[in-house]
């Protein structure tokens, strides 16, 4: 048996460690996708200043950077994300014919890029336009043509998002009760249908209900405790706590004592 010198054995291990480093090259992903949105990773921070500028004539720019960029990596999510910036900006606007044709690219996109959520994110945005412009009819009317579409899909989250919409509408039009009724068919679709989802934003919802309307302290802190164990996102806690807040001010205002364990 030869014994290596000193420098064959450096050889050796540099040789050595060069193949584990080719080794672990090879076998990485083409892109990490290290982010909430599983997009290529050198295209988030294009996402999210396109998002935050949203609003301004300069976000469609950064929305233009950010679908070229994806184009060249081949990132189809990332393709559809952009799309969603001209579509909220023309709804900032309150411009009713770029807000279509802004709606209308994302959907094509999104079915182009098989990647129907954001088909339905745009129906869905539509709606709220119209609801807080006060035009619940033709909002009732994107709702009905969104759920045609959904059930042909077979898509969960378009059906979801359909019920859910129903929920707005009402609301909107002061039919409380009618309007619970959705969100808790909504709440109920989501748990069976889509459990990784985050449905604490339908669980604050019925809170608010059954404080407003009902008046059931017991029941409404209950929704509120289950939004705060299912919230996802830091503006969804948020949301959780201040309605909880409201519903044990309300208890002190007018001397109601509730028993907190119960309502877990």
């Amino acid at each position: 048996m030869l014994i290596p010198s000193n420098r064959t054995k450096r050889e050796c291990i540099l040789s050595r460690l060069c193949f584990l480093v080719l080794s672990v090259w090879v076998f990485l992903p083409s892109a990490a996708q290290n982010n909430p949105y599983k997009i290529d990773d050198a295209l988030y921070p294009i996402y999210q200043r396109a998002s935050k500028q949203a609003r301004q004539q300069e976000g469609l720019l950064v929305a233009d950077t950010l679908y070229q960029q994806a184009l060249k990596l081949g990132d189809k999510k990332a393709q559809c994300l952009a799309y969603i910036i001209p579509l909220q900006f023309y709804i900032s606007q309150k411009d009713d014919s770029k807000i279509e044709k802004a709606s209308t690219d994302l959907k094509e996109i999104s079915r182009a890029n098989n990647y129907l959520q954001y088909y339905y994110h745009a129906w869905s945005s539509e709606i709220i336009y119209f609801l807080n412009q006060q035009r619940s009819l033709l909002a009732l009317q994107k709702a009905e043509k969104m759920k045609k579409q959904a059930f042909a899909d077979r898509y969960p989250y378009g059906i979801f998002s359909c019920i859910r919409a129903m929920g707005h509408i009402y609301k909107s039009r002061g039919n409380f009760g009618l309007s619970a009724q959705y969100y808790q068919e909504a709440l109920d679709y989501m748990l069976k249908n889509m459990p990784d989802q985050d449905p604490s934003q339908l669980y604050s919802s019925l809170a608010e209900y059954y404080r407003n309307t009902q008046k059931d302290y017991a029941t409404a802190l209950d929704y509120c405790e289950k939004a705060l164990k299912s919230a996802k996102t830091e503006r969804n806690t948020a949301q959780a706590m201040i309605e909880k807040c409201l519903v044990l001010f309300r208890c002190a205002h007018i001397g109601y004592t509730i028993n907190i364990s119960m309502a877990r």
